[in-house]
């Protein structure tokens, strides 16, 4: 609970200098094994990345290994994270279409299986 709150507040009260000193402690949040840290770790750098756009760089590919969270609530904070800033400049997540397009398949079939679980 304590690390959500402080979580919330860095992406607040944060400036490009904090940034740049705190960005590889995130990254090694990531790595936590509770899902709402990672959550809130995802939708705390993207304000971040707003604040100092290189931190992306850094966290790039571990941000994009988010996208096989297992957890929904991590997933879908990472793939908002990324439409934010595809909103920015797209054509810098060009890379990430075909993550999204399996993302994308993989849920509809989802919802198909737990629909017709529900009619039987």
């Amino acid at each position: 609970m304590e690390i959500g709150i402080a979580l919330s507040a860095l992406a607040v009260i944060c400036t490009p200098d904090m940034s740049r000193e705190l960005i590889n402690d995130l990254i090694a949040l990531l790595s936590s094994n509770k899902a709402y840290i990672r959550k809130k770790v995802v939708l705390t750098m993207f304000r971040l990345f707003l604040r100092w756009p290189l931190a992306l760089r850094t966290a790039f590919p571990k941000l994009k290994s988010m996208l096989v969270d297992e957890d929904q609530g991590v997933l879908t904070a990472t793939v908002n994270t990324f439409l934010e800033l595809c909103r920015k400049n797209a054509k810098n997540y060009l890379i990430l279409v075909p993550h999204f397009f399996t993302l994308l398949t993989q849920t509809s079939k989802r919802v198909r299986v737990s629909r017709y679980q529900l009619m039987y």
